[in-house]
């Protein structure tokens, strides 16, 4: 989800970065008094509670607080207790700058004591269920698991499995490269977020089996920054193992910085606080630090530093050096929509068929003219054509690839989200099928806050049954095909069979959108997943027409 500036995908289209008050719409706990749930954990036993015959326990701690020293640091495990957690409230989202963002709430409430997780199980039985970890989206600035548009309880109850939402260091406080400013104690500061959800997997294998999960069937999934998360899971060492099966909604495999360009930011960071090392860092307060992230800018990248990320997690799964996993994967019609719906100017540029070449040309060469006019052919106007483009080089193409890749080792199934919101964003422009659009059907929310984005409940039609059991029966098999879900083909790259989610009838279809996924076949997967650096000014905040 979300609204980044800096997030180089993101940052072709204007967004304001202010701190803002949360909508009276917002969703809230809607936590009930039902009976007390008890469970041993590794560090000591936590009290949840049974809510809509789902056993529910929140804010669990899976790492000690990153403050002091340890900010900056990879996490280590908690202070062990011995009188039972409360684990019935939500935990404080982790420290961030406020944006405006209808998919967001809750997310006022924040600390840098935040590396907790919240677990829904049908119950804390010896069943074994399959287990499902969701990693919230964001660009690694923003979000939590506060969020209720994740709320787990349906996604639990209809599945029969055991859902888990971790958090994790957000922005300059979990992507800083620090090590030329700190040394060996800071090596791995560029990517302690992506550390903080490594843990996470590991507590999830050490307990989940007391709350009725199955640690040896466990499939992670994340929407935007958290789909990209779960490729860099696929690609990384430090997690092979944790899980088994992955799903990639709206994912950005692009979302890597080089250790020039990381350290670069870091010290942009560094001159705005005055200071000149690490250590000088560790003694602001969490506040001074989000003032400083929103004046200076924020982090949003996993960092390609040599230490944890040896190689780009693409070039790993391609050579076969991780164990591959089963995956779904997939993007949204619109994904732009989002944005252009959202921001408070509407947002592209209109520009003339040369200058966008010359745009394009630095990624695309000599195609570039005929990708221009591909898109400009295929769609009624220009606000249709620019927004589908940048949509399709930042979430459909590169899934495309990585579907292509893993296909050839795993079970792999590709999804488009066709269906339209015709619910008007603060500019006027209707959301359609726009990023972050597949979340309530995925979780099987309809509170108040996700219809003001989505439209009402009687126009979903049958997708929250069809994708609520697509995810549940990938889980605990690595096939989605089931009860409630049409007949979902594997991946390839011949007949490129791919679920068409929507309102009326979904079904699978062969390579949709042809045109435009070929007019991208000249440019190198290396272009496609480095594409972000390409696209400042695609779009901006000018009138859409």
């Amino acid at each position: 989800m979300r609204s980044r500036r800096w997030l180089s995908c993101f940052g072709l289209i204007g967004i304001s970065t202010l701190f803002v008050t949360p909508s009276p719409l917002v969703a809230q706990d809607f936590m009930n008094d039902g009976p007390p749930v008890a469970v041993k954990t590794t560090y000591g036993p936590v009290e949840g509670q049974k809510i809509k015959d789902v056993e529910v326990f929140r804010g669990i701690p899976f790492a000690a607080p990153p403050v002091g020293s340890l900010r900056f640091r990879p996490p280590v495990a908690p202070t062990s207790w011995s009188q039972p957690f409360s684990a019935k409230m939500r935990a404080p989202a982790c420290a961030q700058v406020l944006y405006y963002d209808p998919t967001e709430n809750s997310n006022e409430v924040m600390s840098e004591d935040c590396l907790t997780l919240n677990v829904w199980t049908p119950a804390a039985d010896t069943k074994g269920r399959p287990v499902m970890v969701f990693i919230h989206g964001g660009a690694l600035v923003g979000g939590s698991a506060r969020n209720t548009w994740y709320d787990g309880t349906t996604l639990a109850k209809r599945g029969d499995v055991v859902v888990v939402t971790i958090q994790y260091r957000l922005g300059v406080l979990g992507f800083l490269e620090l090590a030329k400013f700190g040394g060996e104690d800071f090596a791995e500061s560029g990517n302690v977020g992506y550390l903080d959800q490594v843990a996470a997997l590991e507590w999830v294998q050490q307990n989940i089996r007391n709350f009725g999960g199955n640690p040896k069937n466990v499939t992670i999934f994340g929407e935007s920054a958290g789909g990209a998360s779960v490729y860099a899971h696929m690609g990384g060492p430090r997690s092979a193992g944790l899980f088994q099966k992955g799903i990639i909604q709206s994912g950005v495999p692009g979302e890597f910085c080089t250790m020039q360009d990381a350290t670069a930011a870091a010290q942009k960071f560094l001159n705005a606080a005055g200071v000149s090392n690490a250590a000088q860092l560790q003694k602001l307060s969490m506040e001074q630090m989000m003032r400083l992230e929103d004046k200076a800018g924020g982090v949003g990248c996993f960092v390609y530093d040599d230490v944890v990320f040896k190689k780009l997690p693409m070039d790993v799964i391609a050579a076969g050096e991780v164990p591959s996993v089963p995956l779904i994967i997939g993007s949204n019609l619109d994904e732009m929509r989002y944005w252009t719906a959202m921001d408070a100017d509407p947002v592209v540029v209109h520009k003339t068929d040369d200058e966008l070449v010359k745009e394009l040309t630095p990624l695309t060469g000599t195609g570039s003219t005929h990708l221009v006019e591909t898109y400009l052919k295929d769609y009624p106007t220009y606000y249709d054509a620019l927004v589908t483009l940048a949509g399709d080089i930042c979430f459909r193409i590169p899934s495309i690839r990585l579907a292509e890749v893993n296909s050839k080792r795993q079970p792999t199934f590709m999804y488009l989200l066709m269906y339209r919101s015709k619910t008007r964003g603060q500019t006027g422009l209707e959301y359609g099928s726009a990023h972050s659009m597949e979340l309530p059907f995925v979780f099987g929310v309809d509170y108040p806050d996700v219809l003001v984005v989505t439209g009402p409940k009687k126009e979903w039609g049958n997708l929250m049954e069809e994708m609520t059991s697509a995810w549940t029966n990938f889980a605990r098999s690595g096939d989605p095909n089931g009860h409630d879900v049409p007949s979902w083909p594997r991946y390839d790259d011949q007949k490129r069979s791919t679920m068409e989610f929507q309102a009326s009838q979904s079904q699978a279809v062969s390579d949709p959108y042809s045109a435009e996924r070929q007019a991208w076949s000249g440019v190198s997967s290396d272009k496609i997943f480095d594409h972000l650096w390409f696209f400042d000014g695609l779009l901006g905040a000018e009138n859409a027409q």
